[in-house]
């Protein structure tokens, strides 16, 4: 009887550990958010950059409002957008694939803003502003770091 309690207290205790483990790997930061989002994008843009607005991976990166907004905003795109709303340009360099990094974070009430960085020389780079929906982190919108004074 008492190995039978001491096994059922063993597997309690080990299966509430693993759930705190599952939980901690669902908390995701913000900025790590938006490298994996950054990075599945950009090699899907690489590859079909059409089709990832209807891909059910967006889904897990993007807010539901952003999609629908999107999806509607597509018909009228040329009045719209100049570049990708995801990366603001129109094309990807060679360099990007392999150097996307996180090179600030801001928090406020309303995002928090992860700044995204695309290559080396020169680099180009967005901000996303990442919110919480179903305590995911999600990019609600992106805007384009602007350049320097003076630099291209």
């Amino acid at each position: 009887m008492n190995k039978t309690i001491c096994t059922l207290l063993i597997t309690a205790a080990l299966c509430s550990t693993t759930a705190v483990a599952s939980d901690e790997t669902l908390e995701q930061k913000p900025q790590q958010a938006a490298l994996n989002f950054n990075r599945w994008y950009i090699s899907g843009f690489q590859n079909t950059h059409q089709d990832l607005l209807d891909s059910k991976q967006i889904r897990h990166y993007v807010t539901k409002t952003t999609l629908e907004k999107l999806r509607r905003a597509r018909p009228n795109e040329n009045e719209f957008y100049d570049a990708d709303f995801f990366i603001k340009a129109q094309d990807i360099l060679p360099d990007w694939t392999s150097h996307i990094v996180i090179t600030d974070v801001e928090y406020d009430p309303v995002c928090t803003q992860v700044y995204v960085s695309f290559g080396q020389n020169p680099a180009h780079g967005v901000i996303d502003c990442m919110v919480k929906e179903a305590g995911i982190w999600k990019v609600q919108s992106v805007a384009r770091v602007p350049v320097a004074k003076g630099k291209p």
